[in-house]
C-alpha cells in the first residue's frame, strides 16, 4: 500500500515538474531526462522509507542461542543475544516499550544495575548484560545449558537456552554471534578533546 501511494505521488510529481519545464505537448530530452531523475529519487526515497518502517514493525525475535560466558574468578557471567532487529528505543536504556527498560535474566544470577542492558551502536541488533552470580549458587560449568531471558515488557518476554562458556576472559561477544554491522554508524579513528 505505501509503494502504490508512492508511486501515485512521484506521479503527480513527475507530472507537475513536466508541466512546469514542458509547456508544450513535446518535451525535449534534457527535461524527459530531468523528469525521469526526479522520479527515480522520490522512489528510492520511498522505498528506504518503506523498508526501515517494515523492518521496526517486524516482530522481535532471537536470531540464534544466546552467548553465556561465565568468568569463575569474578563470579559473574556475560549475557550477549543477537535479535533481529534493534530494540525500539535506544535512547539512555534500551527498551522495546517505552518507559520499560529491557533486561537480561538468567536463573541464580542478578543485574548490576548500575549499566544495565548495554549495545555497540555500530551493531546494533546484539544486546549484552553482565551478571552476578547470587549468593549460595553453584558454581557454572562449562557446556552446561542455561535459560536466558530477555525481557522486553512485564508481559513480552523472549527466552531461548545457551550453552556456558567456562573462562576467565571475554572474546569480542559481537563476533562470536556474528552481529551485522550497521549501515549508518562508522567508527571514528580521530581524537575527541574535550574540556
Amino acid at each position: 500500500m505505501i509503494v502504490v501511494r508512492g508511486l501515485i505521488a512521484s506521479r503527480v510529481v513527475a507530472h507537475s515538474i513536466l508541466r512546469w519545464l514542458a509547456p508544450s505537448a513535446r518535451p525535449t530530452t534534457v527535461r524527459c531526462m530531468l523528469m525521469l531523475r526526479v522520479l527515480t529519487g522520490s522512489l528510492l526515497a520511498l522505498a528506504a522509507t518503506s523498508s526501515t518502517a517494515e523492518a521496526s514493525r517486524a516482530p522481535l525475535r532471537l536470531v540464534q542461542p544466546p552467548l553465556v560466558v561465565y568468568h569463575p574468578g569474578a563470579r559473574n557471567v556475560d549475557v550477549w543475544v543477537r535479535l533481529n532487529r534493534p530494540l525500539k528505543h535506544n535512547i539512555g536504556h534500551p527498551g522495546e516499550y517505552a518507559g520499560h527498560r529491557a533486561a537480561l535474566e538468567v536463573a541464580g544470577a542478578n543485574d548490576d544495575f548500575e549499566f544495565g542492558l548495554e549495545r555497540h551502536h555500530p551493531r546494533p541488533t546484539c544486546y549484552g548484560e553482565t551478571l552476578a552470580l547470587d549468593q549460595g549458587q553453584p558454581e557454572l560449568v562449562d557446556g552446561q545449558p542455561l535459560a536466558v531471558t530477555l525481557r522486553l515488557h512485564s508481559t513480552h518476554r523472549l527466552t531461548a537456552t545457551a550453552t556456558v562458556k567456562a573462562r576467565e576472559s571475554m572474546a569480542d561477544p559481537q563476533a562470536e554471534l556474528g552481529c551485522p554491522a550497521s549501515r549508518r554508524s562508522r567508527p571514528c579513528t580521530g581524537d575527541a578533546h574535550g574540556d
